[in-house]
């Protein structure tokens, strides 16, 4: 039996409400997840969309199971073009520590040889360099050229 939980811990110098509009705000996401922009009004129930750069055509599309602002935020995933063949969840959680606060994310069932398993790893990695400096981490900025 193979393990299809994932679960990334990253530590960002950040507040959690700070923390909270990057994931959640599209002129954020666009910035650090390799011009995606997320969009959804957040209410239990309602779509998620990744759209994909300058377009109104989404990449991924699901539907938010659970939203407690700034703490916890969680969604369905399914990506229109990787082939997927089922939905997963991707669940956030933010606690603060300090000046800081711990991001933890975990998305399954996740395949063990499943690309976003690095994926996540350089989202994240963007998401704090993009917090804590005010700019994205130039491996995803290269991702958007490369497409």
């Amino acid at each position: 039996m193979t393990d299809r939980a994932f679960a990334y811990v990253i530590f960002i110098e950040s507040t959690p409400e700070k923390t909270w509009q990057a994931l959640t705000d599209g002129a954020f996401t666009r910035r650090f997840w390799a011009g995606r922009r997320v969009a959804s009004d957040w209410t239990v129930g309602a779509n998620v969309h990744f759209y994909l750069e300058d377009s109104d055509e989404f990449e991924v599309s699901g539907r938010v199971l659970e939203c407690t602002e700034p703490k916890r935020l969680s969604y369905t995933w399914k990506g229109r073009n990787e082939g997927q063949a089922e939905e997963t969840v991707v669940t956030f959680e933010i606690h603060p520590i300090g000046d800081s606060v711990r991001l933890t994310v975990h998305h399954e069932p996740l395949d063990p040889d499943a690309q976003a398993r690095q994926g996540w790893a350089a989202i994240l990695s963007s998401l704090k360099s993009f917090v804590e400096k005010g700019r994205p981490l130039s491996a995803t900025e290269m991702w958007l050229r490369a497409a």
